[in-house]
């Protein structure tokens, strides 16, 4: 089969996810932005609402944030009391970041902003379209691991 000389946007996967990502980020940039949050802000508070302390690197992989800038972010949560680091008693090097009263105050209140934005993106899918959708993203996500890391 010869090769198409034009190069059809739509008809890739990865159009339709970008489009949709960069909506998504706006949308939550807006509603975020009246609690003080960020959305890399959000997605660090998220990852920690389970209460269980984590490493920089598990908090990179949970929420996409790019490593050496998630140190100057965190940083800048602890300074206004979001998070809290220590040191991993193991491994003098390693350093643990957990969630703050005032991290999950924040975190509750911009919940509500946050899910009418997904209930929004996920209007007129069937409970059965979003579990397929989900596992479908999955699968790419983890199709996209075998890409390598980009530096």
């Amino acid at each position: 089969m010869p090769e198409r000389a034009v190069f059809h946007i739509p008809d890739y996967p990865l159009h339709y996810i970008a489009h949709v990502e960069r909506r998504a980020y706006q949308a939550f940039s807006r509603a975020l932005r009246k609690h003080g949050l960020s959305n890399q802000m959000w997605r660090v508070l998220a990852a920690l609402s389970s209460g269980v302390a984590k490493t920089i690197g598990e908090i990179a992989d949970l929420t996409a944030c790019d490593r050496s800038n998630l140190g100057r972010l965190l940083a800048t949560m602890e300074e206004q009391g979001l998070v809290a680091r220590k040191a991993d008693g193991g491994d003098g090097r390693a350093v643990l970041v957990m969630l703050t009263e005032a991290g999950r105050a924040r975190l509750i209140a911009a919940r509500p902003d946050v899910a009418a934005i997904h209930a929004s993106l996920l209007e007129g899918f069937s409970m059965a379209e979003r579990e397929a959708l989900l596992t479908l993203l999955r699968r790419l996500k983890a199709n996209s691991v075998l890409l390598g890391e980009i530096t």
